[in-house]
């Protein structure tokens, strides 16, 4: 009797296992994964699942009211190496989601520049229920739904510019007798980073570098709360003295 190895794939959400079957004699049906080949099937594995188990927690913890936290999990997630990009662009609208419920209009509008630049629909993730639901008010939701539609004209309007420069471009070269030149495709995303001076981990130094961190913008939020409070304050004692004048 020889011991063998059979190897059949069976899938497991976006995983998959090997089985290894009864002994019999014979020879060996499939070649057994070893050495470097296994240790990078489970790198690859891992960072799948570790990123789906950060968009769950994510949700969780965002849904639940703890914004600050929801944020460190979507920032580790971006972090990861061999994110997929399905997953990077939930990841990213997570972080939009977080912004929004701050009232941080600036940062939620640099998270959806990114976030439409990885490929995020706005208006049917708003929709899509696996996705955590924006927590703010209508009208920033309003603010974001037009900055998206400016980043969909800018687009537009690179990617339309670009194709005229190809065709003149092609008709230039047939004029010559020489061959098509290519107009380099990044000047869409050039522009796109432009929009809003660069992005939230933009190290050029090229626009002006906001922290995006957890305490930030806590600092953020309380200083927008406290003058808040004061202005509502000598608001009410203006208006008293407005209806109630001292004779």
């Amino acid at each position: 009797m020889q011991s063998i190895q059979h190897c059949k794939a069976m899938p497991l959400g976006r995983r998959a296992v090997s089985s290894v079957s009864a002994r019999t004699s014979g020879i060996s049906l499939c070649k057994p994964i070893t050495g470097r080949a296994s240790r990078q099937q489970r790198l690859v594995v891992s960072a799948s699942s570790k990123g789906a188990a950060a968009l769950v927690e994510g949700k969780r913890v965002y849904e639940s009211g703890d914004r600050l936290a929801a944020m460190k999990v979507y920032e580790g997630a971006l972090a990861l190496a061999d994110l997929t990009p399905e997953q990077r662009r939930s990841v990213l609208y997570g972080m939009v989601a977080v912004h929004a419920s701050f009232g941080d209009v600036e940062l939620a509008q640099m998270a959806l520049r990114d976030a439409v630049a990885a490929g995020v629909d706005w208006e049917e993730a708003l929709k899509d229920p696996s996705l955590p639901q924006i927590q703010s008010s209508p009208q920033i939701i309003i603010q974001l739904s037009r900055f998206n539609k400016q980043l969909q004209r800018t687009m537009d309007n690179r990617a339309e510019e670009r194709a005229a420069a190809v065709k003149a471009a092609a008709r230039a070269q047939r004029s010559a007798g020489g061959s098509t030149s290519r107009v380099p495709a990044s000047i869409s995303d050039a522009d796109l980073s432009r929009l809003l001076g660069g992005s939230a981990d933009d190290k050029s130094g090229e626009g002006p570098a906001i922290d995006t961190s957890p305490a930030a913008i806590a600092k953020r939020v309380t200083i927008v709360v406290i003058a808040g409070i004061i202005l509502g304050v000598g608001l009410f004692y203006a208006g008293l003295e407005y209806m109630f004048p001292k004779i």
